[in-house]
């Protein structure tokens, strides 16, 4: 897999299947991410925030999720990201079903082994609109047609 160097004038980003665990074949941890809240967990007074998401693309590194929220064909496309600090908040009034764009989400390997990721400041997206027009956002539109296809 071959990456792009990062533009000064561009976001980084990466699809969630582009990651990978390994340090040595990482270009780099933290991305922009377009993504679909799927399910959401709530820790009571600890934290962090759980939430379960996904871009609608496969990664070997993610451990596969099943659960009622989600059909099985996804299981190894889900990817939970831990919402800590400034993020914490946020996290808590994304709605379940709503796409939203996340920066400087960081990569990381979970207690189990499996690919995670967390998210520290309040970089999301108001949710996207999925039933407006794209022609101005390439990511969204992709992220469209992988739903789609799904």
């Amino acid at each position: 897999m071959k990456l792009a160097k990062k533009r000064a004038d561009m976001p980084w980003f990466l699809l969630l299947g582009e990651f990978m665990s390994s340090s040595a074949t990482w270009t780099t941890k933290y991305s922009t991410v377009t993504l679909i809240v799927l399910s959401k967990s709530d820790n009571g007074d600890r934290s962090p925030y759980e939430l379960y998401v996904t871009d609608y693309t496969k990664n070997d590194q993610v451990i596969p999720m099943r659960s009622n929220f989600w059909p099985s064909s996804l299981a190894e496309t889900v990817l939970k990201i831990k919402t800590w600090d400034a993020a914490l908040p946020v996290g808590k009034t994304m709605e379940q079903g709503r796409i939203y764009r996340m920066k400087n989400v960081r990569m990381i390997v979970g207690r189990s082994g499996g690919l995670e990721a967390k998210i520290c400041e309040r970089k999301f997206s108001e949710p996207l609109d999925d039933g407006g027009r794209t022609d101005f956002d390439a990511h969204l539109r992709k992220f469209l047609e992988r739903k789609r296809e799904e």
